[in-house]
């Protein structure tokens, strides 16, 4: 079988149209060759040199490789949404993080792509923050337009759990927001009126700044479903017999009645956290605290026996109607 021959070193990293391939002398037939593949309608890429009969492997088609190849056969379109969020790493629940669907934007007055598998929006570039540097040498939306273009992707606690990681930020712990709740909240005004603005609106409304992961989120988002009061976050004690640098901290609670919640995932069960975390029990306890640890397995039942434990707590303490637990303590 004839091995193609030599391929132009400039053609070899990008996909190219047929009229690149044609000006760097390459013949329609050459583009037919096992070492060429068709990408898109009049787009192709060289996917490697061939060596006797057989064809060269391709190369592994990812999110990424895919908005690559998008990127350099339409320049115009930005990058957003789920395949942002993907790529960022953000949390998402398992079905959509798994899946591989290029999501971008592009003007109104351009065309749907008609490439298989990607979701393309039109929108009003104006309305939309682009970002001046790159990911992954795409053009991307900033934080809150791309959680924005998430909304009609996300249910509106999947969304709440996004926001809780873009707006988490904790001065003494050098955390900074990659999105603050006044920037998020810019971008659905000048969103309005687009497909999901109801459901950003209605996940802007519950966003928080100090969840420390999704798992929280889901907990604080159950006991409020569940009929409690929201829980106040990252609730923090000090205590020298604890550390003279930084306080004891439980993930959520309720200061009015003293009672301190602890997500226990799987981190939680090396012999080094467990004791770290009865230590940080007992500085709760000492200033008459109530613990109480969930265990994982609870969150995949939506948090049922910890939202019941709760409400018997704050029954135990007063009741949602007491006067506060810590009035009620000094008496």
């Amino acid at each position: 079988m004839r091995v193609p021959g030599p391929f132009p070193a400039h053609l070899q990293d990008a996909p190219f149209t047929r009229a690149q391939a044609l000006a760097a002398g390459v013949s329609g037939s050459r583009l037919r060759s096992r070492d060429v593949e068709r990408v898109a309608h009049g787009h192709y890429r060289w996917i490697g040199p061939v060596t006797g009969a057989t064809p060269p492997a391709r190369p592994l088609v990812t999110e990424l490789s895919r908005l690559q190849d998008l990127a350099a056969m339409r320049p115009d379109v930005v990058v957003t949404g789920e395949s942002v969020a993907r790529l960022l790493g953000w949390p998402l629940p398992d079905d959509v993080k798994a899946r591989v669907r290029p999501t971008v934007l592009r003007s109104r007055t351009r065309r749907v792509l008609r490439e298989p598998g990607v979701r393309t929006r039109l929108v009003d570039l104006d309305r939309v923050l682009v970002r001046r540097d790159r990911l992954h040498g795409l053009r991307w939306t900033s934080h809150a337009d791309t959680w924005f273009h998430l909304a009609t992707v996300l249910d509106r606690d999947a969304l709440v759990a996004v926001g809780d990681r873009l707006a988490r930020e904790d001065e003494r712990r050098g955390k900074v927001a990659l999105a603050t709740r006044r920037e998020l909240d810019a971008a659905l005004e000048r969103h309005t009126g687009e497909a999901g603005i109801v459901r950003a609106r209605e996940a802007l409304a519950l966003v928080r700044t100090g969840s420390d992961s999704p798992a929280e989120t889901e907990l604080r988002l159950a006991l409020m479903a569940a009929g409690l009061p929201e829980p106040d976050l990252q609730i923090e004690l000090w205590d020298p017999d604890y550390s003279l640098w930084h306080p004891a901290s439980a993930d959520l609670g309720y200061r009015r009645w003293r009672i301190a919640i602890h997500y226990e995932g799987k981190t939680h069960d090396g012999a080094a956290q467990v004791g770290k975390d009865t230590r940080r029990d007992a500085v709760f306890l000492r200033q008459g605290w109530l613990n109480i640890r969930v265990a994982g397995t609870d969150r995949w039942r939506g948090f049922v026996e910890t939202a019941a434990l709760v409400r018997a707590a704050i029954a135990e303490r007063g009741g949602l109607d007491a006067g506060g637990a810590e009035d009620r303590l000094r008496t």
